[in-house]
């Protein structure tokens, strides 16, 4: 026996929410991607100097003004909050990218090494959800990320990197 909401309507929903990502999904970030550092005959790890792949995402935004996650670190100078916003991904989106979701859905990112940047400032990735359930499929991805704060004089210049431009059509 089907239940107060039928296939039809769930699919129809699905396609709806995909059209909405298109509309509302226009924030970019870049994620920077950790390649391997071994060779093909597991020798010669570069740990100082790892490569990166770097790719712009269409990303919703959702910053944390509801403090909606723990995210104080206590000093003795104060509070400081550390985590400010997630990044919300169409998990449509996604797969139609190619390479960023595993066979379950999952994005596939390495918290220990990939990152992101978000009008210039670096963030690390602290943790991800799926999100969004829609009758048997959750539609989208949540990375919750962390600004890394950088020290006093550095400059960090992501105008020298290259980035692959990535689109698709999720209708």
């Amino acid at each position: 026996m089907p239940g107060p909401v039928s296939d039809a309507l769930w699919k129809k929903y699905k396609k709806m929410v995909g059209w909405g990502a298109e509309s509302f999904n226009k924030d970019q970030v870049i994620f920077a991607h950790q390649d391997s550092n071994v060779d093909r005959w597991g020798e010669d790890i570069n740990i100082t100097d790892p490569l990166f792949t770097y790719t712009n995402l269409d990303v919703l935004v959702q910053y944390n003004y509801f403090k909606t996650w723990p995210s104080n670190k206590e000093t003795e100078s104060g509070q400081i909050d550390r985590q400010t916003m997630v990044f919300l991904f169409n998990r449509e989106y996604l797969r139609g990218l190619g390479g960023f979701l595993d066979a379950h859905g999952n994005f596939q990112i390495e918290p220990s090494a990939d990152y992101f940047i978000h009008r210039g400032q670096e963030y690390r990735i602290e943790g991800d959800t799926l999100i969004a359930q829609a009758q048997d499929d959750p539609l989208h991805v949540m990375v919750i990320v962390r600004r890394q704060e950088v020290p006093t004089g550095e400059d960090r210049a992501y105008n020298t990197i290259e980035v692959i431009d990535r689109h698709i059509d999720v209708s």
